[in-house]
């Protein structure tokens, strides 16, 4: 069963990856690499140290966050092991297909081995952080809409799914609120995650099934944190905003680099073409991301589509030296666990060769 659904894990990525980039390829040959080329070619090095320099401080401040989050629920932990985790974390979800769904646990597990804490507890805090920056996010992505379709040239078609992406968005936030922040209270009540399984008919799995008891446990503490520490909530909710504004400000300053300058509208309209692009099931949004920026430049008149490109493949190269950061601290946290088991192991093979000599 193991190796089945290592097999299905391999190929999925391995399918996704080449979809990705078969577009992305698609994209830089229709486009021409040369335009690409000579447009990247205005940045200057100090720019890029800029951003890397606003990425490590949208990393510390999410560090922050995740910290002040373990400290109120009394597993107060090392900044430098918690900074490590979430740059282990933040790798896996940029370099898979997968969104949260093996970075975030990656993270909960690399801290819980990094500091003894279990993997229970470590697993609530980072649905706790996660719940609270994704909420602050939505909010930023659904204004970030509203100024998109503030534009008077947004097409029919674009009208309608804009707005049944609104809808989606708005009921996933109502729910999550109701469900999990200022719940009714009743004992039957489901919570967030329980009442998606349901919705969506999760539980016929038995994998998920299994996990459901685990789950409601895990709902319980976050509707409990949620409830107990308030001020921790608003301090965590500013924090986000904080690290979404510098991301923001990122974007800005690489147009502005590019020799364009954009207006608060179109900027936040970017953005939320931008993440909503993440949503796609391709490692680092491979192609997406290249497509919705297409179109949002075009859209906003921004340049070209070789500015488009210029300023994917910048914010790529960004992110890509945050990702190297994080597989660094990955590789030396998988050494350091061969060398506890090559420890443990040798220790049992002393005692076994003692033991067995005291016999004779």
């Amino acid at each position: 069963m193991k190796i089945s659904s290592q097999f299905n894990k391999s190929l999925f990525f391995t399918v996704t990856l080449i979809v990705g980039g078969f577009l992305f390829i698609t994209i830089i040959e229709k486009v021409g690499v040369e335009n690409i080329i000579k447009t990247v070619l205005t940045f200057q090095l100090w720019h890029f140290f800029v951003l890397v320099a606003l990425g490590m401080i949208s990393a510390l401040i999410s560090t922050t966050r995740w910290k002040l989050i373990l400290d109120a629920t009394g597993n107060t932990t090392p900044f430098g092991k918690v900074f490590t985790a979430r740059m282990i974390g933040n790798a896996i979800n940029y370099l898979t297909p997968s969104g949260l769904l093996l970075g975030e646990p990656f993270k909960a597990m690399v801290l819980s081995g990094k500091t003894g804490l279990s993997l229970g507890s470590t697993m609530s805090s980072v649905i706790i952080e996660g719940s609270i920056f994704l909420s602050t996010m939505l909010l930023f992505i659904i204004v970030g809409i509203l100024a998109f379709l503030s534009y008077s040239d947004v097409s029919r078609k674009i009208f309608a799914i804009t707005i049944g992406t609104l809808i989606i968005l708005l009921g996933v936030f109502y729910l999550f609120f109701t469900k999990m922040v200022k719940p009714s209270g009743t004992a039957a009540e489901k919570g967030f995650f329980t009442y998606l399984i349901d919705l969506l008919r999760l539980h016929k799995i038995s994998f998920i099934d299994s996990l459901k008891n685990k789950i409601i446990r895990r709902e319980n503490e976050i509707k409990n944190f949620f409830q107990l520490h308030k001020k921790t909530v608003f301090t965590a909710i500013f924090l986000s905003a904080l690290e979404i504004m510098i991301t923001l400000a990122a974007s800005w300053l690489t147009l502005y680099f590019l020799g364009l300058i954009v207006e608060l509208k179109a900027l936040l309209g970017l953005f939320s073409l931008m993440n909503i692009s993440y949503l796609v099931p391709l490692p680092g949004s491979l192609g997406g991301f290249e497509l919705s920026q297409i179109f949002a430049f075009g859209f906003f008149s921004l340049g070209g589509q070789a500015t488009a490109l210029a300023f994917t493949l910048i914010t790529r190269l960004t992110s890509l030296v945050l990702v190297a950061i994080g597989i660094g601290y990955l590789i030396q946290f998988e050494l350091i666990v061969i060398l506890n088991k090559t420890a443990d192991f040798s220790i049992k093979l002393k005692q076994k060769i003692r033991g067995f000599l005291q016999s004779l």
